[in-house]
């Protein structure tokens, strides 16, 4: 193994963290709803500069029947304004509505952790929800198909959910782990579930852990996760989900949530007495960051082609905020080179790679006394041209998912699957929560989908 020094000291950063919520479910019945499709009855407009008033894609559609077709930048699913779950191609502007019933935004508390998660085939798992109860029940469909799959009978409220690795072309290829309260109230104890399809068909969920907190990573492939329980401290295993056994990865492990996997290696972090700045070591099973004992968090995200990893770390620090970090820094994985991203004087709360892993998008706090405010930075790996792009107030429930960027951006992608364009939920200056896009290609056109908490998008 090698290890890897940075080229220069960094400041670190302050860490809150707070917990995850969990819980189990049977399931197997079916269920159906009434499907629309509305679709954009103008023609595609030509390019506008960033200066100009965004395209607004609210007022030009109709409803129609039937599927999306597929499209180069994928489908953008969300939750509106009313509560109900959408689809839409951000080119064209035509949208799936998914469900009807007004229950797939609240948790009861003001903040919606998503419920949404695509497959890699192009499945779309989405949530309903009883804010009273504190409970929710999953779904499964094809947009626009007609045809709904009942995964779970009511449970605890659904935190996060993330599909493995396929091994073909359809969902009975995937597995479905996901994590929900089973207490009936926020911070209480958690569980991480799995559902296993058989034969194109849903098995009843199955309990991998139960614990204060848990954070997980696919290993690779659908029957292996790296799973994270804090609980009387912290434990990293590696997951057998077939035959439903687990080792122990041994360390002296540095505060982190979730791990990551990354061409045939855990990434995690550990807390090193003699460090007094950050490295990293590359061996032929895991990929770790060393870092100061008394950093309070540290986050990393591989880039999909696993050829580097993008990690931040928080310390104690009076001169940012209580939730941000350093600047991001990346490590090529085959070299060990390492660099920062970004000035030295931007706070980071989060960063994504493209999924053609040339670009890292990320975000910093541009916050005031009044109002906390976010910017999309643009990297471009190749030529390190760092590049800022739009500013914004962010919904509660976007920034749930950026505080906890280093577990949902694992199965959220706020990038297009051809790298084109960022999504993003901001709060109008009269107070509506919308669903934003931003071309990062060309002149940085900013584009208003839909009034909504949030908007995922399709790996494909």
């Amino acid at each position: 193994m090698r290890r890897v020094s940075l080229p220069r000291a960094i400041a670190l950063l302050v860490a809150s963290t707070a917990g995850v919520a969990l819980a189990a479910c049977s399931g197997g019945s079916r269920d159906a709803v009434t499907v629309t499709v509305t679709v954009a009855v103008t023609t595609s407009a030509p390019a506008r500069n960033a200066e100009e008033e965004p395209a607004d894609l609210r007022s030009t559609s109709k409803v129609v029947e039937g599927r999306l077709p597929s499209a180069p930048s994928g489908h953008l699913g969300y939750v509106g304004a009313d509560d109900n779950v959408y689809v839409v191609d951000p080119r064209t502007g035509a949208t799936v509505q998914v469900t009807n019933d007004h229950s797939s935004a609240d948790t009861g508390y003001g903040i919606f952790h998503t419920g949404l998660a695509w497959s890699r085939t192009g499945e779309l798992l989405y949530a309903r929800t009883d804010p009273d109860a504190f409970q929710s029940s999953l779904y499964l469909t094809i947009p626009g198909s007609g045809k709904v799959t009942r995964l779970t009978d009511e449970g605890g409220m659904l935190i996060y959910a993330s599909w493995s690795p396929s091994s073909c072309a359809v969902v009975s290829c995937s597995e479905l782990a996901y994590i929900a309260d089973v207490d009936g109230e926020p911070g209480g104890k958690v569980a991480l579930d799995v559902i296993a399809f058989r034969d194109g068909r849903a098995t009843p969920p199955f309990r991998v852990a139960k614990a204060a907190q848990i954070y997980f990573s696919w290993a690779g492939r659908r029957n292996r996760l790296i799973r994270h329980v804090l609980d009387r401290g912290s434990r990293l295993d590696d997951v057998d989900l077939t035959k439903r056994t687990s080792k122990p990865i041994e360390a002296r492990f540095a505060r982190f949530l979730a791990p990551a996997f990354t061409g045939g290696r855990v990434v995690y972090a550990v807390a090193d007495g003699r460090a007094t700045e950050p490295t990293v070591t590359l061996a032929e099973s895991a990929v770790v960051v060393h870092v100061p004992r008394g950093v309070r968090r540290v986050v990393f995200a591989p880039s999909p082609d696993g050829s580097r990893l993008a990690f931040a770390v928080r310390a104690k620090s009076r001169l940012r905020p209580a939730d941000a970090f350093e600047e991001p820094y990346i490590v090529d994985l085959e070299t060990g080179d390492m660099r920062p991203v970004g000035p030295l004087t931007l706070w980071t709360e989060a960063f994504y790679w493209s999924p053609d892993s040339t670009k890292l998008a990320y975000l910093t706090y541009l916050d005031t006394d009044y109002r906390q405010f976010n910017q999309w930075r643009i990297y471009d790996a190749a030529s390190e041209k760092d590049t800022g792009s739009v500013s914004f107030q962010p919904t509660l429930t976007f920034d749930t998912l950026t505080t906890f960027f280093d577990q949902f951006g694992q199965s959220h992608s706020f990038w297009s699957p051809d790298s084109r364009y960022l999504t993003y939920a901001a709060v109008s200056d009269g107070g509506q929560d919308q669903i934003w896009l931003v071309d990062t290609q060309g002149t940085g056109e900013r584009i208003l989908v839909a009034d909504g908490v949030i908007g995922i998008f399709s790996w494909r």
